[in-house]
């Protein structure tokens, strides 16, 4: 159950972050907003825009636009991403 309720806490940071952080690329780089594709939080996980989100995070070359709340947004998400993929696994393996 304590798995479960972890789960759902960082999935609901997680989420926040990521509307902050899209909100935040659109208005204040509205150019890289463009180039990946304008995503948002009501597109499907597996969209273009979306997957060309997750490598401009994942690659960090959000630390190429010098911005300090991005950067930490961007980091927020790898790390939830992370915690939220090592509670999944002790979930099944727990369940196991």
């Amino acid at each position: 159950m304590n798995l479960i309720v972890a789960f759902l806490c960082i999935f609901a940071l997680s989420y926040a972050n990521g509307a902050w952080m899209l909100r935040h690329l659109k208005t204040v780089h509205p150019e890289i907003w463009s180039q990946l594709g304008r995503p948002s939080l009501t597109q499907s996980n597996l969209g273009t825009s979306r997957l060309s989100l997750m490598k401009f995070i994942w690659s960090l070359k959000f630390r190429s636009l010098n911005d300090t709340a991005l950067s930490s947004s961007c980091s927020a998400a790898i790390a939830f991403e992370c915690a939220l993929a090592i509670i999944f696994v002790a979930f099944v393996v727990g369940a196991a």
